[in-house]
């Protein structure tokens, strides 16, 4: 019996690789000019939204979860100079206008409320009442508007045999028909929040080794997000952060990348194929650096990748018991269950040509 190597591996993986980047290239390039119109036209009827950039290279306001699900940010404009609110205080209104006899819930994990005078520089529009209750900027109000500013959007723009809304769903989706097949993106009106970093953010976690407190510095630089995508609560992204994070991901020479690689392909072919997947890149981030936690492997051996990819695959099947990740930096994602791993995937999962095999297999016999 011949013993792969890794190299065969890295054949393998180039492979995935590359025809994973040909056809998802191409959806971004054919979705963000679909964005971009929407947007422009958005921008044009309401000031407080701004349009998202084309660009010919990596565009950080459209992110692939997957390769048929986008999420992708639309930058808000008209809130400058944010600091971190003095005073907390209680909150006794509902979506509808009508005070409630006992407070609100208090946000939890990385959410927050978010107030006009959090700001030292405001756009008279964010004072209205179409977006603000007691001088809370309210993420659901913001979505209303948001929606019908969409709507109007891909009417006007002649876009309606291309794009559609998705309906019964509290944030905003569209469909969007590509040349290959048809993606839903999630469109999430953005507060960016640039050098600042969240004191709610506690990254990263105590006596971690990676990565570097120079490396730290250098990320928590870029800031934050706050995204409206639930009633009350915004929810602290990071995807600028994540993203500098992920480019330096082997600096000091690990198989972390690789390791990635075979998860994103676990997922996407195996796991969870067709639209709508419930693993999603957040959610491989998320678990990289809980394998990472307790192995530092630097060399590029095949039994490395063994290693880690299996503590990582650990991590993974661990958190689908729990019901909110911590995720790297965001932990934004819900979690359902979705029962346990096939056969197949563990009786192939724990050796070399086992690992290659699961690689090579277009698709697992009985998946999730």
């Amino acid at each position: 019996m011949k013993y792969l190597t890794v190299g065969d591996l890295e054949d393998c993986l180039l492979n995935k690789v590359d025809l994973r980047r040909q056809q998802i290239s191409q959806a971004v390039e054919e979705v963000q000019k679909v964005v971009h119109h929407l947007t422009t036209n958005i921008s044009n009827q309401d000031i407080r939204f701004q349009a998202v950039p084309y660009s010919d290279t990596y565009n950080e306001n459209i992110k692939v979860l997957a390769p048929s699900q986008f999420l992708v940010t639309v930058p808000i404009k008209g809130l400058a100079g944010y600091r971190e609110a003095r005073e907390q205080h209680w909150r006794y209104y509902t979506l509808q206008g009508t005070r409630l006899p006992c407070p609100l819930r208090d946000p939890e994990g990385l959410q927050q409320w978010l107030e006009v005078e959090q700001f030292m520089k405001s756009l008279w529009q964010w004072h209205e009442t179409d977006v603000n209750i007691d001088g809370d900027i309210v993420p659901a109000k913001v979505l209303l508007v948001f929606r019908k500013l969409v709507e109007n959007a891909i009417r006007t723009c002649h876009l309606s045999g291309k794009v559609s809304l998705l309906g019964n769903r509290s944030a905003v989706w569209v469909a969007v028909e590509t040349s290959a097949y048809q993606v839903e993106l999630e469109l999430v009106p953005t507060v960016e929040i640039p050098t600042t970093w969240s004191k709610k953010a506690r990254w990263p976690r105590c006596l971690q080794r990676w990565p570097s407190q120079e490396r730290v510095e250098c990320i928590k630089s870029f800031g934050f997000n706050l995204l409206a995508c639930s009633n009350y609560h915004w929810q602290l992204s990071f995807l600028r952060a994540e993203q500098v994070l992920l480019e330096q991901l082997d600096e000091d020479g690990g198989c972390r990348r690789k390791c990635f690689q075979v998860m994103r392909h676990l997922k996407e072919d195996i796991w969870c194929p067709g639209n709508r997947p419930v693993i999603t890149s957040h959610h491989l981030q998320a678990t990289l650096e809980e394998a990472e936690l307790r192995r530092k492997l630097k060399s590029i051996s095949y039994q490395n990748l063994i290693t880690l990819t299996t503590d990582f695959i650990t991590s993974q099947l661990r958190w689908m018991e729990i019901p909110f990740s911590d995720m790297n930096i965001s932990g934004r994602i819900e979690w359902g269950h979705h029962g346990s791993p096939s056969p197949w995937l563990l009786a192939n999962l724990y050796s070399p040509q086992g690992l290659t095999s699961i690689l090579m297999a277009p698709k697992s016999p009985s998946g999730f």
